[in-house]
């Protein structure tokens, strides 16, 4: 259940949404383009707005041509996304002639060039080739080529580098922070790694048992976390100077049917007092930051870090 969460994504920059698995985020994204199965979620209230325009009140044709002409989305594994039975140039061609109503020729150039935006070799002949046919890598840029081949405004990036190597993790990311520079992109990340978002974004939004528990600017937030949940984040990453002992979070997140009575964190935070479980947070103005935390102001987070 996704409570509470108010994201801005602004042109030319990257939002990373971070965070364990199961906190939410992949959800969001996936309510952001009305996707989550009607049988089973609903939005009960909010808006979703882009360019002034509230998702939430068109109709099913009316948002089915903003989805991939206004907006577009990068889902988390390329394999199952991609259609087995069709060229990767004809996949990306249909997009544009749903879309841009061009005829087949010029889709099948819009597709190879696509292709080459994002770096492919030999996109004329990549493109007559099947997923199959493609590496990992390739597969996910085949994917950034399809969700950019109709110049959209706002891309989402649900976690793109998951299951690559590092090298070619980095060359996806940097692919993004380029198309994101050149042409005015407003992106949104979802990653759990800790190390990608300080790679890319300018901002970040840290999410919890589906609530935004800290938000702000990148580098302010990697300096001086103001939540213990983000500093227990930090903490478990792997560092630089030699000392690696990792520390974990204990405990795991609450199921959606048993969230915790005040902060959702409480049961695993180190620093929690009784008043933590005594009523529902709000995000808390701390400077240029958001905070989700009862104690944001005589807590000193991050001094090990």
């Amino acid at each position: 259940m996704i409570n509470d969460v108010s994201l801005d994504v602004h042109p030319g920059r990257i939002l990373g949404v971070v965070g364990e698995s199961g906190s939410g985020k992949s959800v969001t994204s996936l309510a952001i383009m009305n996707l989550l199965p009607k049988s089973a979620a609903r939005i009960a209230s909010g808006t979703i707005e882009v360019d002034g325009v509230d998702l939430a009140t068109l109709r099913p044709r009316e948002l089915s041509a903003l989805r991939g002409n206004t907006m577009a989305m990068i889902f988390q594994e390329p394999m199952t996304s991609l259609n087995p039975a069709f060229t990767i140039g004809e996949q990306i061609a249909e997009t544009v002639r749903r879309h841009e109503g061009l005829n087949r020729r010029d889709a099948w150039a819009r597709a190879v060039k696509a292709l080459d935006d994002v770096g492919i070799p030999n996109a004329s002949g990549r493109a007559k080739r099947y997923p199959h046919e493609f590496s990992g890598g390739m597969r996910q840029r085949a994917m950034i080529a399809m969700g950019l081949s109709c110049n959209p405004r706002v891309l989402i990036a649900d976690e793109p580098t998951t299951a690559l190597d590092v090298t070619i993790q980095d060359q996806i990311l940097q692919l993004l922070r380029t198309l994101c520079e050149e042409r005015g992109l407003a992106i949104m990340l979802i990653t759990h790694n800790m190390g990608v978002v300080a790679d890319v974004c300018d901002e970040v939004a840290v999410m919890y048992a589906g609530e935004i528990v800290e938000h702000g600017d990148v580098f302010d937030l990697f300096r001086r976390p103001r939540h213990p949940y983000t500093e227990g984040l930090l903490r478990a990453m792997p560092k630089l100077n030699g000392h690696n002992d990792l520390v974990s979070i204990p405990g795991s997140t609450p199921a959606p049917w048993a969230m915790p009575p005040g902060c959702r964190f409480e049961p695993r935070c180190p620093y929690s007092v009784a008043s933590c479980s005594e009523r529902v947070l709000p995000l808390i103005e701390v400077g240029d930051r958001q905070s989700r935390c009862a104690r944001v102001a005589e807590l000193k987070l991050g001094a090990n870090l």
